[in-house]
């Protein structure tokens, strides 16, 4: 067929070279959403209101200013989406 001819008469010395085995990405960005929020709303990102509680009174107070209708969120640094666990089970 006229498509494999015409791919069989491209040189070898202008196809792509073979890519190299890679090793796992890794990333070396460690931010809590909380923050990464934050940097958003510095530079006119809209995002949703949010406040950071380190206690459950903290919560409490920042959840009442907030109305009827919160969503609270512990975060944990873990590793990346799926990979953190927790050590006393190996839960993920």
């Amino acid at each position: 067929p006229p498509i494999f001819s015409i791919a069989r008469a491209i040189p070898a010395r202008t196809a792509a070279p073979a890519p190299r085995a890679r090793a796992v990405a890794r990333r070396h960005l460690s931010l809590h959403e909380y923050q990464s929020l934050s940097i958003f709303q510095d530079f006119g990102v809209a995002i949703p209101k949010f406040a950071v509680a380190h206690s459950p009174a903290e919560a409490a107070k920042v959840a009442a200013d907030f109305g009827d209708e919160i969503v609270i969120k512990t975060q944990v640094l873990a590793g990346g989406r799926g990979l953190g666990y927790f050590k006393e089970n190996n839960f993920q």
